[in-house]
């Protein structure tokens, strides 16, 4: 069993992860002209898998493509599920994590609890996000594509690891602190919301 020290466990320099791109991972469509960036947390895995089977490839380098793809969802949410899924694969004790008087301190401690902004840091500018739940990516897969039923499936059967609600609710007092941490992440999900409609077609927010 894992002990939770958080000062030693948190990354005090996340500086390489800024560097290394050994953390992304690109899906290249097949015209070479889309490329679906992978921000861990964010339906990765669902996505990755019905791209593939749409004959999208997985590029270990940048493809410098014309355009790139991306999910984003709310940062407090993904660091929680991410927090949640770092103790489950370190094989930490949740109860003794909870009741540790330093917990939670906000950080990196792998890269599923990485910003998302250091995965497209660089890439930014090239990027054309989609918030997760939402349609739109279909529209650079091929004409009349239907995501509807992978977003269902995956809405049904949501990431949230054991002990995700009682992180969220241990952090509730921090959330400031948190928002902070996660400040470049936020502030592109909310630019992200102003611009995203529901399904009546009113705006997610005002």
């Amino acid at each position: 069993m894992t002990v939770f020290a958080p000062e030693a466990l948190i990354v005090q320099d996340d500086s390489e992860y800024k560097r290394n791109t050994i953390w992304r991972q690109y899906i290249l469509s097949p015209c070479g002209k889309y490329c679906y960036l992978v921000l861990l947390k964010n339906a990765s895995n669902t996505f990755i898998k019905e791209l593939l089977g749409l004959n999208w490839k997985i590029e270990r380098r940048d493809p410098k493509a014309e355009f790139y793809l991306a999910h984003l969802q709310d940062p407090v949410e993904r660091w929680i599920k991410g927090f949640a899924q770092f103790c489950i694969q370190t094989d930490l004790n949740l109860e003794e994590v909870l009741n540790d008087p330093l917990f939670p301190i906000p950080g990196i401690y792998d890269n599923h609890t990485m910003p998302a902004s250091h995965t497209w840091h660089d890439l930014f500018h090239k990027i054309h996000f989609f918030k997760l739940g939402t349609t739109g990516l279909e529209d650079f897969i091929k004409p009349d594509y239907d995501l509807t039923v992978t977003l269902r499936l995956h809405a049904a059967n949501p990431d949230k690891l054991a002990g995700y609600e009682l992180i969220k609710q241990r952090i509730e007092p921090k959330l400031n602190f948190l928002a902070s941490f996660l400040y470049h992440d936020m502030i592109k999900y909310d630019e992200l919301l102003s611009h995203c409609k529901d399904a009546s077609g009113s705006p997610l927010k005002s």
